[in-house]
Formats: structure tokens, sequence, C-alpha cells
């Protein structure tokens, strides 16, 4: 049996990428099909290594380290090299191991007389359909060295937003797990003990440490019930997450939240302008940038926006028109696009209109860091409170008794 790396787009338009056994190309290209995949890139691994490429196959490639190459492949291409040697030495030069390999087979490809852009697209778990769209216009016109520097630039920028994200959520997330660590002890080890003691001593057991005692009993003698049930939760939310509409219902309402939905449509709208900015400034039509841009959202409420927005350009309304009608933009944003379009210049007025959102998103980020500790300080500690409260009440019971005695 041979072994196959290949990347394919799903029916909803999601890339999905993997290895696969079989007798042959073919038989492994129509195990795809029948999958209901759309093959973009199909490798076989032939080499003794093809566990270890298997391995590379897998891993992700970081965002500022892609995002460094291309900026290094840029300053390659404008110091005279050419793309082939310049590809040469990323494939030698990079840190991480799975963006060597790709750019060797990027060079691989070129040197076979494929276009770059082309020979993009192979890659789709790396490389984004706005990184190829890009490079495209970017041969097309002569000047991909200063697309390389200006996609560069984005995926930095995009890099800086996920960074300060995670960033945020390093403290609260550690402040959870130890919290739901200290409940699941509490409950399954500590508790039993003590309601075997309060039993010895004939202590009837108040309201609060009996609804604790029990949920005690269930948890250690069903607990691989509930484990069982976490799962098929888990596995019926995943189900449910991948259709389009319920998608796009939660994204919508997740736009409507006082501060996590601030955050999330001034990301969405400074991805969108700064992108599409870039596009236009690379000598793409509007509606070209329209078409590439709209995968890059994450939100599905906010793709269907840009979707309506892009058949209001097609049927030749003005950017700022389509923005004002799509009820996805601010009414600010598209009074500077339509001061742009005004002055036949709407990358710059995008521009602006990403920098002024990625400031809020930066605002954001800190009021979400505000707010979320202290409040997940409060609910952790009045979960625990109330557990340690529950199984302490007997003794407070036995000590007044005593005294009333």
């Amino acid at each position: 049996m041979a072994r196959f790396a290949y990347t394919a787009r799903e029916n909803s338009g999601a890339f999905k990428e993997g290895l696969i056994e079989a007798v042959d190309r073919s038989a492994a290209v129509r195990s795809l099909t029948q999958g209901g995949l759309f093959i973009c890139g199909l490798d076989e691994i032939r080499t003794e290594s093809g566990r270890r490429l298997a391995r590379l196959w897998r891993r992700r490639v970081p965002l500022p380290q892609l995002a460094g190459a291309t900026r290094q492949l840029g300053d390659l291409l404008r110091s005279g090299l050419s793309l082939i040697y310049a590809l040469e030495i990323l494939s030698k030069e990079v840190s991480n191991a799975r963006l060597r390999q790709v750019f060797s087979d990027l060079k691989d490809h070129v040197e076979e007389g494929e276009e770059f852009s082309r020979a993009l697209r192979r890659f789709p778990g790396v490389f984004s359909p706005l990184y190829a769209s890009m490079a495209a216009s970017g041969e097309s016109v002569g000047c991909l060295p200063d697309v390389l520097d200006s996609l560069g630039q984005r995926l930095e920028a995009e890099s800086e937003i996920k960074r300060k994200f995670n960033t945020v959520l390093i403290y609260p997330t550690v402040l959870l797990v130890m919290g739901v660590i200290t409940s699941i002890l509490l409950v399954t080890f500590v508790i039993p003990r003590m309601a075997a003691m309060y039993t010895e001593m004939g202590q009837e057991l108040p309201g609060p440490t009996q609804l604790l005692v029990s949920l005690s009993g269930f948890a250690t003698s069903f607990g691989w019930l509930l484990v069982i049930g976490l799962i098929l939760v888990v596995w019926g939310v995943k189900r449910i997450w991948r259709r389009p509409q319920v998608r796009s219902r939660i994204d919508g309402w997740l736009l409507k939240l006082p501060v996590l939905g601030r955050l999330l449509a001034a990301t969405e709208i400074s991805r969108f302008s700064r992108m599409t900015a870039t596009l236009l400034n690379g000598g793409l039509s509007l509606l070209v940038a329209l078409d590439v841009v709209e995968d890059t959202a994450t939100n599905h409420h906010f793709r269907r926006g840009v979707q309506s927005l892009r058949r209001d350009v097609a049927e030749g309304l003005p950017l700022s028109e389509a923005m004002r009608r799509s009820g996805t933009f601010p009414l600010s944003s598209s009074h500077v696009v339509a001061v742009g379009e005004d002055a036949n210049d709407p990358a710059s007025a995008l521009e602006k209109v990403g920098a002024v959102h990625y400031r809020e998103v930066e605002e954001a980020l800190r009021l979400v860091s505000t707010l979320a500790e202290p409040i997940l300080v409060i609910l952790v500690g009045l979960v625990v409170g109330f557990i340690v409260f529950a199984m302490m009440l007997p003794i407070f019971q036995m000590d007044i008794t005593g005294f009333e005695r």
C-alpha cells in the first residue's frame, strides 16, 4: 500500500489535509472523491523518511513564522535573486520543518514551469486563497517583492491580534482550570470521607450538605456515564456547529453581546478593510478582491454580510453604499469609504477604516481582560465556597446545638 499526502476542499468550502493509504494514485483519488472532497493536491510519500514527512504534513505553520518567511522572500527577490534561488535559500534556512518542506516543493514546481501563485494553491493548509491571489496579482504587474512585503505586514498584524487575544485568555483559563480541578477533588475525595464521618456521628445533614453528598455519590458511582455524556455533547455540538444556518445564527448572536460582540465585530471589520485595501493596491479589481476576502471572515454572519455587499457591488452600487446596505458595517466606516471613493482612492480609505477598528480591537481586548479576571474569580470562589460551606455546615450546627444544651 502506498501513502499519499493530500489537500482538498470540502463541500462546505473548508480546506482539509491529511494522509491516505491506497494501492495506487488512482485508488487514492477515487477514495477521496467518493468522500465528497475536491482534491487540490496529492503527493505520494516515496522515500524511506515517509513517516517523518507524514508528521511534518500534520504540523501547522505558526503565523509569525509564515509572516517572517514571506517578508524574507520579498527581500531576497528585491535584492535581485531569482525566485527559484530565493525559494531554495528559504527551504534551507527557515526554522520550521514543515515550512522548509513546503518551500522545497514550491521550488520544484516553479522549476517545472508552474507559476508561483498556482504552486501556492497546492498548499491550502499553509497559504490562504488571499495569499495566492495577492501573489498572482504581483506576478501579473511585476511587483511580487512589494506584494510579498505587504502580505508579510498583514500576516504580522493578524499574528499580533491573535497573540494579544491568547495573552488575555491565559490567566482566566488557568484560573478556570484550577477551579474545576479543585471542585472535582473536593467532590470525589473529600466529601465522601466527611459524609462517612457525619454518618458515624449520627449527625443529621442539612439540605445543602445532602445535595452535595448526593452529587458526590452520583459522580463517584456513575462518573463514566458523565464522561460519555460529555463526549456525546461535544460531538453533537460540533455536528450542529458545522451547519451553515446554525453557525450563522450563533455568530450573529455573538456579535450582539456587549463586550465580546464589539471585539469580534472590530476584528472582522479590521481584517476585511485591511485585506481589501491590500488586494486593491496589488492591482486586483474590487469584485475579485471582495470574492477573495470573503473567505477570510471567520464569523459566518459577517461573511453573509460580505456576500451581500459583493452582490450589490456587482450590480453597480458603490462600495460605500453597499457597506451601508449590508448592515454589517458602522455608518462611520461607510462614510470614510465614500470620501475615499470621491477622491478615487478607496484603498487608502479602507486602510484608515482598518486602522480605526484595529485600535478598537486593542481597547476591547483590554476591557475583556479587565472584566474576565474578577468575574472568574467570583464564580470560582462561589462554587468552591459553596462546597466548603455545605461540608462545614453540620459542624456549625453541632456547635450551636451543643451551646443551646
